[in-house]
């Protein structure tokens, strides 16, 4: 018959083994799971984004931009070019957080932006908007910051909106090099923060 202590020891011992094995589980579920809220709540955003984007078209004949009439579809202003959307009354101070992904340490809006505050500081999304709304090959409207030189972190993924609303996950191999089957090298560069 084993001695009361050397029991104690063990069921200390397994108790222990048990609260090791049981956290590094509950990590790693936590993990899987934050990640799949932030990916649904970013292309929640990207959906919202692409309304927003949609009826300013409608309303304009184009989208957004900043630039000047001869460059318009020339070079994307980046995320810049998003200032129109809030200057016309089309995007409310409420929506101004669908351009801040979750995961992001970005700077908050301010109460009454300008066109200065439509920058990668404030917006986590590379816009294009060389695009035309009537362009007949789908190119992508907004995607993941950082992309434009097509490089992201190792095996990360970038989320792209592309002009027909349709929203992919494009991978990254493991350099960081962004799948170009979908989007040219050149697209990647237009979509600017």
């Amino acid at each position: 018959m084993l001695p009361c202590r050397l029991i104690s020891f063990r069921l200390v011992v397994f108790g222990v083994f048990f609260a090791v094995v049981a956290g590094i589980v509950w990590v790693g579920y936590y993990r899987v799971w934050h990640d799949d809220v932030r990916r649904a709540k970013c292309r929640d955003n990207l959906r919202n984004m692409h309304l927003l984007l949609s009826v300013y078209a409608q309303q304009y004949g184009a989208f957004p931009s900043m630039q000047p009439p001869q460059r318009r579809y020339l070079r994307s202003g980046g995320a810049q070019d998003l200032y129109p959307l809030w200057s016309t009354g089309i995007m409310k101070n409420e929506q101004l957080a669908q351009l801040q992904p979750p995961g992001l340490t970005l700077r908050r809006f301010s109460a009454n932006p300008t066109a200065e505050h439509f920058n990668s500081n404030h917006i986590g999304f590379a816009y294009n908007s060389t695009v035309h709304p009537d362009q007949a090959d789908n190119p992508p409207l907004l995607a993941s910051q950082g992309v434009a030189a097509g490089v992201i972190g190792p095996h990360a993924y970038a989320l792209v909106l592309f002009l027909n609303g349709e929203i992919c996950e494009i991978p990254a191999d493991a350099d960081g090099r962004l799948n170009t089957e979908r989007i040219k090298p050149e697209e990647w560069r237009q979509l600017a923060d």
